[in-house]
């Protein structure tokens, strides 16, 4: 309590007493803890954290972020009175919770532990609600923290707060460009455009179609999946989000009394689910999230030049090509609202969501409604390729590998389909958290080779 008490009286200071510069405009306080206030203002006294084994043994009550003032823990209560009264001088309070003490999810963490995390993440919430800014940010590891002052500071300067590149990434193919956008970037609205290209090679001015147009409810209901949990190194069939959350809840993590995985699956799916109650931020009837800054990438129907003498007779790439090769063209794109996306379109016409594709690694933060679409969740770059897999006769596919997460989710996911490009299932997906240094989110590079006598490529 008593740095926000000294965070005020500095603001309220003329620059010659030690005050902030009359060039200052808006004033806020960024504040970052690995824990709950435990010291008091009055006379020192210091008060054991809300869920602890002390808490319950001293008697100290528990709250909810609405409940803040019921406790008898006046470090608690002092605290958000003090940014209470910062934002009552138009000081808003940003805060960071930093560690397992405030985050239930962390690998190893004991039933004690978790209650004690849950109650520090109901005493954050209260505090950054109090200072005006709705959630706090978790971090768990250097590069949450530099994401969430990332956000931060983008949000204190009215900017973007996703990943930012120098010129609109973009992929022509035919006679349709696609451009990735991003629409608002305060209120979390991304969207993929297609282009008609003219004459002289150039694209039109309006744009064909976007994506996010013809995505409603129904359709990402359908066809928004996630690997299905319990496979071995991440592997599975795919399953609808609103499957995983009614056979697999425990997959979302551990939640908050008042969040069900049903309610997370329902609002990730349709952003304005429950009257809007779960947005954070977010535009009320927009469905994608904001971009990443890999390009969108085409697939059409298999015809590398490179692979047309492979597999010999047993196992033809040309039958392959031969067998897809009235297979829907596609347009692939990532967004950070954690899905990989594939749209199915003709060159006139409508296209149609064919798919979207989130790691089961992401699947834990998506409680965190009010800051996730703010994160790079998918940032990191993906490459399609055609190989054969590993059964016996060895069998064709397209195949998708790529990366999530600022490069700490690796994934490789198998197509399907000789009419369109349907996602089958995941290979293999490796969520390498804070046990690896982290790779760069660049595009996979993809080697094939075919051993002399054998049928298999890959």
């Amino acid at each position: 309590a008593g740095a926000f008490s000294t965070a005020l009286s500095y603001y309220g200071k003329a620059p010659n007493d030690g005050g902030p510069p009359h060039t200052c405009g808006s004033k806020y306080v960024i504040f970052i803890t690995d824990g709950q206030p435990t010291q008091g203002m009055n006379n020192g006294y210091v008060y054991p954290p809300l869920g602890s084994a002390s808490a319950q043994m001293f008697g100290v009550t528990s709250i909810t972020a609405s409940t803040w003032s019921s406790t008898n823990n006046k470090a608690v209560v002092e605290t958000i009175q003090e940014i209470q009264a910062l934002a009552q001088n138009k000081i808003k309070t940003y805060v960071i919770g930093v560690g397992s003490a405030v985050n239930p999810n962390v690998q190893g963490a004991s039933p004690a532990d978790k209650v004690e995390a849950q109650q520090g993440q109901a005493v954050l919430t209260a505090m950054a609600q109090a200072g005006g800014t709705t959630n706090f940010y978790a971090a768990t590891s250097a590069s949450d923290v530099q994401s969430a002052m990332n956000s931060i500071i983008a949000n204190i300067l009215g900017k973007s707060v996703s990943a930012s590149y120098g010129a609109p990434p973009s992929a022509t193919v035919g006679s349709l460009e696609f451009l990735l956008k991003n629409v608002n970037p305060i209120t979390g609205q991304g969207d993929l455009y297609a282009y008609m290209l003219q004459g002289n090679g150039t694209p039109s001015a309006s744009a064909s179609w976007d994506a996010n147009t013809y995505m409603n409810t129904g359709n990402r209901t359908s066809v928004l999946y996630t690997t299905t949990p319990g496979g071995t190194n991440g592997a599975g069939t795919e399953s609808s989000l609103t499957s995983v959350a009614t056979n697999t809840p425990g997959a979302f993590g551990t939640l908050p009394t008042n969040l069900t995985a049903s309610t997370i699956a329902a609002y990730t799916i349709n952003p304005s689910a429950s009257g809007g109650a779960y947005l954070g931020g977010r535009q009320s009837g927009w469905y994608m999230g904001l971009p990443t800054s890999t390009p969108p990438q085409v697939l059409t129907a298999p015809n590398n030049g490179q692979l047309l003498g492979a597999g010999g007779t047993a196992n033809s790439y040309l039958t392959f090509a031969d067998n897809h090769v009235n297979r829907q063209n596609a347009v692939l794109f990532s967004d950070n609202d954690g899905f990989l996306y594939a749209m199915g379109y003709n060159n006139t016409g409508s296209p149609t969501l064919l798919w979207g594709w989130m790691p089961q690694g992401l699947l834990p933060q998506l409680q965190n409604y009010n800051t996730f679409w703010q994160g790079t969740n998918m940032q990191g770059g993906f490459h399609t390729t055609d190989a054969t897999n590993g059964a016996n006769p060895a069998q064709w596919h397209t195949y998708v590998a790529g990366s999530a997460s600022n490069g700490s989710i690796l994934y490789d996911l198998q197509l399907t389909g000789t009419t369109a490009p349907n996602l089958q299932n995941t290979v293999w997906e490796d969520d390498l958290g804070g046990n690896y240094s982290q790779p760069q989110p660049s595009n996979p590079v993809f080697y094939q080779f075919q051993a002399p006598g054998s049928t298999n490529f890959g």
